[in-house]
């Protein structure tokens, strides 16, 4: 065997984990984001900033192999390996696994490296959510006539607590990241929201309620679209997501013009595997 092919084979090289600050590994989490196909809404983008960084490096080289960022204490929130050191990524993995409790990542379906990389250590398989983005704007659909969005006042504060779909409202108006939808009667009829997305300028991540009152009647459907019109006029890009297991809102999104970009997966590990998924395990 060449000197070559052995520098190839798992467990070859010496692999650490460096607790880090986020300043320390925004880099990487930006070059991790520049390399997928979509952004996605800000379920894993908020959980690569909110957790613990750990990053990947070797005494043999001089700038970090990748970062692993740990949200909860239980799961991965983000996996990153740089291009340069794929070769090494089952050894990376395995060894964190087995240095650090983790008991499950996540992981989106656009995300082309850490899926099989994932897979190779995976127990099953768990659907999270269904993630969405607005590809197509000129063919954005009209909502229903009279719904309108108005942002959100200090005064409507006791209202959308009322709703029981956010904790502290009164944060979300401060930001003035919240609507407060009515119909052609200038009554409330749900609640849009429009955030800031944790990784992508280019986009904003929007969400809507519905008053359990008004629900079944296209109201949500043309809060969205109304949410992305203001988007779009904004010169930004709409994303969102949906559990699931939520058929209805998966139904809105895509009536309002939304697009399915994939999906986000919840996977457990098996740490038995020693990245090898023998016949018998799995799912």
């Amino acid at each position: 065997m060449t000197e070559k092919a052995q520098k190839l084979i798992r467990y070859n090289q010496a692999i650490q984990f460096k607790m880090a600050t986020l300043a320390e590994c925004e880099y990487l989490i930006a070059e991790h984001r520049s390399a997928l196909v979509y952004s996605g809404d800000n379920f894993l983008p908020t959980l690569a900033v909110q957790g613990q960084p750990y990053l990947i490096v070797s005494p043999f080289e001089k700038a970090p192999l990748g970062v692993f960022v740990v949200s909860d204490k239980v799961h991965l929130g983000l996996a990153y390996i740089r291009p340069p050191y794929k070769y090494l990524d089952r050894q990376i993995l395995e060894a964190f696994l087995d240095q650090v409790n983790i008991h499950y990542g996540f992981v989106a379906s656009f995300d082309p490296h850490m899926i099989p990389l994932y897979l190779a250590f995976m127990q099953r398989c768990e659907l999270q959510a269904y993630q969405f983005e607005l590809l197509y704007p000129d063919l954005l659909p009209k909502g229903l006539p009279g719904v309108t969005l108005n942002l959100a006042q200090p005064k409507d504060v006791p209202y959308l607590d009322e709703m029981g779909f956010l904790t502290n409202s009164s944060s979300y108006v401060r930001r003035q990241e919240i609507w407060i939808a009515q119909d052609g009667s200038n009554r409330p009829v749900g609640i849009g929201i429009i955030q800031p997305h944790q990784s992508d300028e280019d986009h904003l991540d929007l969400g809507m309620f519905v008053n359990p009152n008004f629900q079944g009647r296209g109201i949500g459907r043309s809060i969205v679209i109304r949410l992305m019109e203001i988007i779009v006029q904004a010169g930004r890009i709409p994303v969102a997501g949906c559990f699931h297991k939520n058929f209805e809102s998966r139904r809105t999104l895509d009536s309002a013009g939304m697009t399915c970009i994939g999906t986000i997966s919840r996977l457990p590990f098996n740490k038995d595997l020693n990245g090898e998924n023998p016949e018998g395990v799995g799912p």
